[in-house]
């Protein structure tokens, strides 16, 4: 409980307080790898980390809205991302970008009967 209780605020008070905070996006690294360590932390100290969110719920607070945020701004990345690649491949829908061209070389057997 000793640990917990200093390494999972310590992490918690790196996030942002504010969801609209900009100057987190300096430090969207250092975010993060928090979020991922505190993730980590859950399953190994759960019980610890209920009872320090429950004694300081300025904590979990500020938690929350930070995974919130972390999944909003995927959600935006990955829709960006989408658009991007509808916008290389013209529309077309087709996938990695790939068109399928008419073959270059004409061949002078006509291989339609072909059976094997």
């Amino acid at each position: 409980l000793r640990l917990a209780s200093i390494i999972i605020p310590l992490f918690i008070s790196v996030l942002p307080s504010n969801i609209d905070d900009k100057s987190s996006t300096n430090n969207k690294d250092l975010i993060s790898y928090s979020l991922e360590r505190i993730q980590c932390l859950v399953p190994l100290y759960s019980n610890e980390f209920r009872q320090i969110l429950q004694v300081i719920p300025e904590l979990r607070t500020k938690l929350e809205s930070s995974i919130k945020r972390q999944q909003q701004q995927k959600q935006e990345n990955e829709t960006n991302q989408q658009q991007r690649s509808t916008a290389l491949n013209g529309g077309t829908g087709t996938q990695y970008g790939h068109i399928q061209l008419a073959p270059t070389i004409q061949l002078r057997i006509d291989f339609s009967n072909f059976k094997s």
